[in-house]
């Protein structure tokens, strides 16, 4: 039997032949039917975010006639696997509190690989490639790095700046992890690098105002944006007000 006449079985014309199957055969069906489907949607590039194949295979395995339970748990742990770990947990956190308010626990696999390792973190959540929200804290301030993680998810999916998080998105979500080294005052402006450094300028007056930015965003080329921009959002004046720049490095997982 061809890829076609398997992928025009399965997908179109006998939809119960699928449950009948052995998983060769279910799996050599549904990867048929994605290169059909391949063509209609614009979310199979590995880019950036991990939207594009997540969403792409959360549809594939949810829709259509060719679903089955055996596909759903057998692809979605496949997805996973692709995945890094933290970001897993931040997607499991959002995920459990969108569906059932209900805040995870750190898994234990989790808590002795990391022990009691703390940093700060941020959580970002992308929709189709756009913010959805963005929380974090770049000093620690749970017990570890996966309770650190967990919080901050939730606190993103309930970001002030958007509607809280619908269980309906949920299929449309990317995340992105950073883990945080700690910040240090940067005496020289000339080590400032914004695709390396993210940067926090704090006012010298009061009240203190303080605003951060993580390394490597789109749109900030040079140090002197990145600068200007920390300062827009803690409303700092720049013209009017001392300020003092800190500087870190952080590791982006997505």
């Amino acid at each position: 039997m061809g890829a076609r006449e398997l992928r025009d079985r399965t997908m179109f014309r006998d939809p119960g032949y699928l449950s009948e199957s052995s998983p060769a055969v279910l799996f050599c069906a549904y990867f048929a039917s994605l290169q059909h489907l391949c063509h209609l949607t614009e979310y199979i590039s590995w880019g950036r975010h991990v939207t594009g194949p997540f969403f792409f295979f959360n549809c594939a395995i949810n829709i259509g006639p060719y679903k089955s339970p055996r596909l759903t748990g057998f692809f979605y742990k496949s997805i996973l696997k692709l995945m890094n770990p933290f970001v897993i947990l931040a997607k499991e956190a959002v995920e459990n509190f969108v569906k059932n308010k209900r805040i995870i626990k750190p898994p234990k696999n989790y808590i002795k690989n990391l022990g009691t390792k703390k940093a700060g973190v941020f959580v970002s959540i992308f929709k189709n490639k756009e913010l959805r929200g963005c929380v974090g804290t770049y000093l620690p301030t749970k017990e570890n790095l996966a309770s650190e993680i967990i919080s901050n998810a939730i606190e993103a999916a309930q970001d002030p700046r958007f509607p809280p998080v619908e269980e309906k998105e949920l299929p449309y979500l990317s995340y992105e992890v950073y883990i945080l080294e700690k910040p240090m005052i940067i005496k020289n402006l000339g080590d400032l690098n914004p695709k390396k450094y993210g940067i926090i300028v704090k006012s010298l007056g009061y009240p203190e105002k303080s605003g951060l930015l993580l390394p490597d965003l789109e749109g900030i080329e040079t140090k002197e944006e990145q600068i200007a921009i920390a300062c827009q959002k803690a409303d700092i004046d720049i013209r009017k007000e001392k300020i003092a720049i800190y500087g870190f490095g952080a590791e982006k997982y997505s």
